[in-house]
């Protein structure tokens, strides 16, 4: 069963099997918790604002690109492209501000499994091309399945 409620003023989805509950924000399409019978598997903040302000990644998803790319630019089909910094000279996970500070559009799909739904347009970040990135939610008895989707009108 798939159950919307509050978390600190923030959208949060509970999927619960019944024998596996997993919790998802729309603040980054984020996993705020994971628990298996009666023992609690992942770490978390507490609250929302944590999770906005603070500085890990946990459970978050992160992007356009996960992890650093060094000297904050690339080149892609000729082009030079320069990022945005967030780790001195580096850019991390997508940059400041990327996905996992912003609230992803939830939609209910079935009983066992939520999708949300994030646009990040041409420029975002340093980043080419218009981009919409999906994330599917699905619990089964004791298994956790992410679906990832991305499609961009550029190379990315």
């Amino acid at each position: 069963m798939v159950f919307k409620r509050d978390f600190c003023g923030e959208e949060e989805y509970l999927i619960d099997s019944g024998c596996l509950q997993v919790s998802v924000m729309a603040l980054g399409a984020t996993v705020t918790g994971l628990t298996l019978g009666d023992r609690q598997l992942l770490l978390r903040y507490g609250t929302a604002r944590e999770y906005l302000e603070g500085s890990a990644y946990i459970g978050a998803l992160v992007g356009r690109y996960a992890n650093r790319i060094g000297g904050a630019a690339f080149d892609l089909n000729g082009r030079h492209y320069t990022l945005t910094k967030n780790e001195g000279e580096n850019q991390l996970h997508g940059g400041p501000k990327a996905f996992d500070k912003r609230r992803w559009r939830a939609e209910i799909v079935d009983e066992n499994s939520v999708r949300f739904s994030l646009f990040s347009p041409d420029g975002d970040n340093g980043f080419p091309g218009n981009l919409h990135a999906a994330v599917t939610y699905s619990v089964s008895g004791g298994t956790l399945r992410l679906n990832f989707e991305g499609e961009s009108d550029a190379d990315t």
